[in-house]
């Protein structure tokens, strides 16, 4: 279920279950007297070590395979994170904490474009940190970050091409 051994507590739960008549269109179905069959199992989860609170939906399909221990899916929200979180983490303000967590869930979850806008959220707020509201484009405020040793030359080209790239995302 989980990708380490986690103990939890099932604050609720909510089964779904659904069956399938055959398709008597097909002959070769009208004899079998086989539904298929499935669940969904929505449950709200308290971690018992750090106290999280997550969301699980395990899916049960009968056709996915047919032997018994046949395995259930299961989907986590917010989903584990792939990552470590980098050792400088906790060194940042709270709001940008929170930026970076929801980057990282975006990353996770496969949602590139979700991840690639935290991330340049992220990146405005340090700018306006660092050299305040002075250049009125992105490239600018790049080449300032970089004029006053902030970032290097190849963070710079970095940042423009994952600007450019958002332009590729959209289409």
């Amino acid at each position: 279920m989980f990708k380490r051994e986690t103990n939890h507590r099932v604050i609720a739960a909510h089964k779904k279950s659904w069956e399938d008549r055959p398709d008597y269109e097909y002959p070769e179905f009208q004899q079998q007297d086989y539904r298929a069959h499935g669940s969904k199992t929505y449950s709200i989860l308290e971690c018992l070590g750090c106290e999280d609170i997550i969301f699980c939906i395990e899916t049960y399909h009968s056709e996915w395979d047919d032997s018994p221990n046949a395995s259930n899916l299961y989907d986590y929200y917010p989903p584990l994170f792939s990552r470590q979180k980098p050792n400088w983490y906790e060194r940042l303000p709270i709001e940008w904490q929170d930026i970076l967590n929801e980057i990282y869930i975006a990353i996770f979850s496969d949602c590139r474009r979700i991840a690639l806008m935290g991330t340049r959220t992220l990146l405005d707020m340090y700018i306006l940190k660092q050299i305040g509201d002075v250049e009125n484009t992105f490239f600018k405020k790049l080449n300032k970050l970089q004029e006053n040793g902030h970032i290097t030359e190849s963070d710079k080209e970095v940042f423009k091409n994952s600007y450019r790239c958002r332009k590729c995302l959209s289409t």
